[in-house]
This record gives structure tokens, sequence and C-alpha cells, in this order.
């Protein structure tokens, strides 16, 4: 992950800053590293919620993304923080 935006984005959870607006032309891989970063350290010091991750495009509105593994029913989502 870019430790620009590893920066940007602890600077935001710490000042309580509910958004973070990033423009570039690797989209995919930001909505991942920020993803990945959500379920390893974006948690809530106090309750442990895993922070939501909310895209907005102007062509597609908002979208939530999520982390989730394969088992061997399917899809699970992770509810819980992972560890790196």
């Amino acid at each position: 992950m870019n430790e620009e935006l590893k920066n940007e984005m602890r600077a935001t959870i710490n000042a309580s800053i509910p958004a973070l607006a990033v423009y570039s032309g690797e989209t995919e891989q930001i909505i991942r590293d920020i993803t990945h970063y959500s379920v390893t350290n974006g948690l809530h010091q106090q309750t442990g919620a895993i922070a939501r991750v909310l895209v907005w495009r102007i062509s597609r509105g908002f979208e939530e993304y999520a982390v989730f593994r394969t088992t061997a029913d399917g899809e699970e989502r992770i509810h819980e923080p992972l560890t790196t």
C-alpha cells in the first residue's frame, strides 16, 4: 500500500473525519488497499467495529465494499478483524 495513502487514512481516522476523498487512475487497487486497511487497522478503538468502505462514483452512486473469504459452502463475509 502507498505510504502516503496509509498516512492519510490514519490521520482521517484519528481526527474522526467521516470521509476521505481519493482520485487515482488505479481505482481498483486503491479500493483493495483501503478495504484491506479497514479490516486490519481501521478498527474503532472502543467497539472494535470495522470501518465501512463506501465508494461514490458519479456514474454509479454509492457502493459498499467488504472483505470476504471463500468457504466450503460458498462466500462468507468477514465480520471480525483480520491480523496481518
